[in-house]
């Protein structure tokens, strides 16, 4: 799979009502199939606090139903790769979370 498939499938849910929204209500408005299963494995959420900070740190919920991953924020400069290696099967949500600093944030560049 070429990197320009795997960002056509990165969708955005933005629209100005959302904003103050939890993660658990933004991951209620994510689409699911006949079984389940979400539109999306990760939300990747511009928060106030992500979007007052210089690293623009994103906050990464796993939605995946079967995975119990803590959030974590990744910078935006690390954000494409970690959408990538997802996509890809090369690394799993907990690989990126366990990977974050001390302040919860995760700064490392994969390329």
């Amino acid at each position: 799979m070429r990197v320009e498939e795997v960002l056509a499938r990165v969708g955005g849910l933005v629209d100005r009502r959302n904003a103050g929204f939890t993660a658990d209500q933004l991951q209620a408005l994510i689409g699911r199939d006949e079984e389940d299963w979400p539109d999306s494995a990760f939300l990747l959420i511009a928060d106030e606090q992500g979007l007052t900070s210089a690293e623009f740190p994103l906050l990464a919920v796993n939605n995946l139903p079967d995975e119990d991953d803590d959030p974590f924020r990744i910078t935006l400069a690390a954000a494409g790769s970690f959408i990538v290696n997802l996509e890809l099967g090369n690394t799993s949500f907990g690989d990126w979370a366990r990977g974050a600093d001390t302040d919860g944030v995760y700064r490392e560049q994969h390329y």
